[in-house]
């Protein structure tokens, strides 16, 4: 249940997703290699995983399979397959996915506020738990399964955008209208500029192709170290409540240079032109691989605000190549902690697994710039801090067996954190161990 930062597993992606998926090869690979490190590490004594490849088939070649392999006529969703090493290949596991984007196509629209996208990455996620040798014959297990692969997906960095629409396992839940003209930079002037926002062609490029989703974005690229410029906009606001400021922000490498990084901003102005509030997300040097969602929560904008001026850039000193998305800004609604429960009768088990649920009321909150943790002390006093293995706009939820609890009273909390690191909601409860009679 730890969080899986990064895979050593290699992962090959063969063939290309349909362009109506509005999903490139490249985020089929980064999404397969996060779901092949968490299923890799879901069993402590699994053996190491040296190669996975992810085919993207068609109807006709997963029926042909579906019958060479297991004799069963019909194309399925996904087909999985394990090896040995083949001497003189290191000991461990390899695995091939064959995945059908036919079927991902047909089954979306089965799902409410589901896109083929999303069932083709479940279809991932669902073959990388088989190679780690889960079974889903019964039914439990396949609902096991099931909530597992829904929290990969959930918890997949690089998918934030793909699920950002999806009602049942949002990460969060949109702030209201976003204030913001032109953030996702699709619209250009006749001078190929991204209109609405004001800022220096030296440094900035409005690219085809390299944003989220393979979509236009706003690209800085920069040698000097003296220059420093920084898009932006003046936009509405709300006096007396937070705002929400937040980007997509994809940094090739590392940013060269003693500046600060990448970062996206807003200030309020009073008549006279001082700022008199200002609200920053902290600077990146570095992206990872992929794609980073960055927000800020400001506090209550003061009544002598009477212009607000969004902006985002680098700092100066700094050099590299940064790609800008999807930037935002909106009133902030903070997210209601109503309950915490577990689904074993009285909070008392002695064995088995137990599911910790923790009750959202968020309709009209941004989670994305909160941190949830699940946090545990057992009689033996040891502590554990978990993220969630699903989180959506009504829920967060994680599953413990409990055997690794000690017998005895645990004290189970779930914390919400704000951006600033200040805790925002938390629950507790107390749940017992019972010991097992034989």
């Amino acid at each position: 249940m730890t969080m899986a930062h990064d895979c050593p597993v290699p992962v090959f992606v063969l063939g290309t997703p349909p362009k109506d998926f509005g999903l490139s090869k490249a985020e089929v690979a980064q999404a397969a290699r996060f779901f092949a490190a968490r299923s890799q590490r879901r069993l402590a004594d699994a053996p190491m995983w040296h190669e996975v490849a992810v085919h993207l088939i068609h109807d006709a070649q997963s029926d042909e399979m579906h019958r060479a392999i297991m004799n069963i006529a019909g194309a399925t969703d996904v087909i999985t397959q394990a090896y040995d090493a083949i001497p003189p290949e290191e000991p461990g596991l390899y695995g091939e996915l064959f995945v059908n984007v036919d079927q991902a196509r047909r089954a979306a629209p089965k799902r409410k506020g589901w896109s083929a996208a999303k069932e083709l990455l479940l279809y991932v996620a669902h073959g990388m738990d088989h190679l780690s040798g889960a079974d889903d014959h019964a039914p439990a297990d396949y609902a096991r399964m099931r909530r597992r692969e829904l929290g990969w997906l959930a918890k997949w960095r690089g998918a934030l955008t793909l699920l950002a629409a999806m009602t049942t396992l949002a990460l969060w839940s949109e702030p209201g209208a976003t204030f913001i003209d032109n953030g996702g930079f699709e619209k250009l002037s006749g001078a190929r500029q991204a209109t609405r926002w004001h800022y220096s062609r030296r440094g900035w490029t409005a690219a085809e192709g390299v944003g989220v989703n393979d979509s236009r974005a706003l690209v800085y690229a920069n040698a000097d170290p003296a220059l420093e410029t920084a898009p932006w906009q003046f936009v509405d606001f709300e006096k007396g409540h937070p705002h929400v400021i937040s980007a997509d922000v994809q940094i090739e490498g590392t940013l060269q240079g003693t500046g600060e990084g990448a970062y996206v901003a807003a200030e309020w102005l009073d008549e006279k032109g001082n700022r008199v509030a200002e609200v920053r997300t902290k600077a990146l040097r570095t992206s990872g691989e992929g794609w980073r969602h960055v927000s800020a929560v400001s506090g209550p904008v003061p009544d002598s605000a009477v212009r607000c001026r969004v902006s985002f850039g680098v700092t100066k000193g700094c050099m590299g190549h940064v790609v800008f998305d999807n930037v935002r800004f909106a009133r902030w609604y903070t997210p209601r902690l109503t309950g915490l429960s577990t689904s074993a009768p009285d909070n008392q088990a002695a064995e088995g697994e137990i599911d910790v649920i923790a009750d959202l009321d968020a309709t009209d909150a941004d989670l994305a710039a909160h941190k949830a943790f699940f946090s545990w002390r057992g009689a033996d006093g040891r502590t554990h801090t978990v993220s969630p293995d699903e989180r959506n706009a009504e829920r967060a939820q994680i599953t413990l067996r409990v055997r690794d609890l000690a017998v005895g009273p645990s004290q189970i909390a779930f914390v919400l954190f704000r951006p600033n690191g200040e805790i925002d909601a938390r629950r507790e409860l107390t749940f017992v161990r019972q010991a097992v009679r034989r």
